[in-house]
């Protein structure tokens, strides 16, 4: 596989991650938030002699050092979000240009940036009546792009047929509650799975073959080349047509081998007749069957 392709399933996991941390660091700030407004807010007595009244709760800081801090947070949340769908549209473009149908992801993430960064501005509008239509419209523009996000990521798993990632793309799809969080997480994993399957050296298969045509004497010996890919084992050789076998250990070492065989006695065979040797040949644990021709002399 190439480089090209692991970058992108790499883009997609880094930008999927990102996007799993959005929702833990949007609590972490709510957290933070409500924090800092308990630590920053005394109880002062208010009284007097005539009309002695309970205390009441004053902030050291004025409210708008609160929205401010809250705004400056969400706003750090959102760049990070931000950066996220751009790493997972890079993921898609990638794999999309070669050829992999998964432009309905790309789509999808153009969807979701544009819905979050009018979000961000209608967020910034709430002073204005319009801002609240504009953070709506915005909820409705990352909805949709979830949902195609989550179709590009089940194609993916499709494509590279990994199960995992399909059933992270189905959850990311749908939105509700914390569905598309978990599908993010089964998502990142599945894409995992890709990357170390596109990543592992590619088997290749032992090849074993003859070189030429054998001979065989009337003592018996089988003389033949054979050509071997890698390290392998003759355990034993048969002359079809005939009950005339054996039972070897010959090595063939990688490249070319001259191989000798005792058959013991052939009288029967036909003199200046073509014969197959069907060899039985251990290559790493796996038996391969290998023929070779040899004419009797």
């Amino acid at each position: 596989m190439s480089q090209t392709e692991i970058a992108g399933i790499e883009k997609l996991r880094t930008g999927i991650l990102i996007e799993i941390i959005i929702p833990i660091l949007l609590l972490i700030v709510s957290i933070v938030y409500a924090g800092l407004i308990f630590t920053f807010t005394v109880s002062i007595p208010i009284s007097s002699t005539t009309h002695p009244s309970p205390p009441v709760n004053r902030t050291i800081f004025p409210p708008i050092t609160f929205i401010i801090i809250f705004i400056i947070l969400i706003l750090i949340t959102a760049i990070i979000g931000l950066i996220g769908l751009l790493r997972i549209r890079a993921g898609f473009d990638v794999l999309s240009g070669m050829g992999k149908d998964v432009s309905i992801g790309k789509t999808g993430t153009t969807l979701s940036l544009v819905g979050l960064i009018v979000t961000i501005i209608g967020a910034i509008s709430l002073i204005v009546i319009v801002g609240l239509f504009i953070i709506v419209a915005g909820v409705i523009l990352d909805l949709v792009g979830g949902i195609l996000i989550g179709t590009g990521i089940y194609k993916i798993g499709e494509i590279y047929n990994e199960s995992t990632t399909k059933i992270g793309g189905i959850l990311s799809a749908i939105p509700l509650y914390i569905l598309p969080f978990i599908g993010y997480i089964i998502s990142y994993v599945g894409l995992g799975n890709i990357k170390q399957r596109l990543t592992q050296p590619a088997y290749t298969q032992p090849i074993v073959y003859q070189l030429g045509q054998g001979t065989l004497d009337r003592n018996g010996y089988a003389k033949f080349q054979l050509y071997s890919s890698t390290n392998a084992t003759i355990v034993s050789a048969i002359i079809e047509g005939t009950n005339i076998q054996t039972s070897v250990a010959i090595p063939l070492q990688p490249g070319n081998n001259a191989i000798v065989i005792y058959f013991g006695n052939v009288s029967s065979l036909t003199l200046g007749g073509i014969y197959t040797i069907n060899l039985t040949i251990n290559i790493m644990g796996n038996i391969q069957n290998v023929k070779v021709v040899i004419a009797y002399q």
